[in-house]
């Protein structure tokens, strides 16, 4: 069960603008998002934000539309990266008041789209190349918002994005047994006709973050770790599976383990993608996670960490992490 029964954020609804042919005043809205079992679709009322130039002061409006979908058993939310291009993405409307009249503008592309056959009346937005990039950063901080809230509140939260196109992700595949997940993709293997081999993107399923603070659990039965082929090292150099994925998706290397040294434990060995959970009970810092759970995170770990299921880890940092979907279920 959670902890609070709602997530209550302030955000902007418009930013303080003023040009040639409209602007805008500073609003803010409140947003409450409920945290009940189920996809959820919140879109909230119009409100005054400024005035459309030339066309007799016509008063603007907007308003904001999102979704998300929250899971009490799991005690996670999902909700839409800035990145993604869905239909579920989060978009604010623009609106002449008293009129029909609208167009839109999402988290994952700078441009309004119009919503209605609105006329002309939008092409002063068009010309107003400033207050496109007003509304497209308002957007995208709503979104930031709402995020920056659900993790405060120890829920795990899951952005669902798109898959990445920075080099070698493509690279990496998933095996499944008889429907089950086997294994990444090894190429120096031969599979039977009982296995399929698919893109990660069977699994994966979008990005999470740790504060600094957030207890952290080792996924018990994860240790597993197959080594797929690197392409770009010469002599079949192996990957070093989930912790090369971490890195193909963030583009960086971690400077340490996540818990680095963190309550008396020292850390050793080389670094893995530790399969992780949100959550600590003293003295049992597993957990055994359902088959086609929704709340598995990759973050790099050190081996001594990865093997040991009784020590509390806590992020010395806030900490990227990759989502899995699925987890060891096709």
């Amino acid at each position: 069960m959670p902890k609070f029964d709602s997530i209550y954020v302030t955000v902007p609804l418009a930013s303080s603008y003023n040009g040639s042919y409209c602007s805008f005043r500073s609003t803010e809205i409140n947003l409450q998002l409920p945290l009940t079992a189920g996809e959820h679709k919140i879109t909230t009322a119009w409100v005054d934000v400024g005035k459309l130039h030339g066309k007799q002061d016509a008063v603007l409006q907007a308003r904001v539309t999102l979704w998300y979908k929250y899971n009490a058993c799991e005690n996670t939310i999902i909700l839409c990266s800035n990145d993604l291009e869905s239909k579920d993405s989060m978009l604010l409307t623009i609106a002449l008041k008293g009129t029909p009249a609208r167009c839109v503008q999402y988290t994952y592309a700078e441009g309004i789209r119009q919503y209605l056959e609105n006329g002309n009346w939008n092409t002063y937005l068009d010309l107003d190349t400033g207050s496109q990039a007003s509304l497209y950063e308002t957007i995208k901080r709503v979104n930031a918002i709402i995020i920056e809230a659900a993790n405060r509140l120890d829920l795990n939260v899951i952005e669902l994005s798109p898959l990445p196109s920075k080099k070698g992700f493509n690279e990496f595949k998933v095996v499944y047994h008889k429907g089950i997940f086997f294994e990444l993709y090894d190429p120096g293997k031969i599979y039977s006709e009982d296995h399929s081999i698919v893109h990660i993107d069977s699994v994966f399923q979008g990005c999470g973050s740790f504060s600094w603070n957030q207890p952290l659990a080792n996924v018990s039965g994860s240790t597993h770790d197959p080594k797929p082929i690197d392409p770009q090292k010469a002599g079949n150099t192996r990957y070093s599976s989930w912790m090369d994925l971490w890195r193909a998706y963030w583009q960086n290397d971690p400077p340490a383990c996540s818990s680095y040294n963190l309550f008396g434990f020292k850390c050793t060995g080389g670094l893995v993608g530790g399969h992780v959970y949100k959550g600590f009970q003293w003295g049992r810092n597993y957990a055994v996670v359902p088959a086609g759970a929704d709340y598995v995170y990759i973050i790099p770990i050190c081996r001594g960490h990865n093997a040991d299921y009784h020590v509390q880890m806590m992020p010395f940092t806030n900490q990227h992490a990759i989502a899995l979907a699925n987890y060891l279920k096709k």
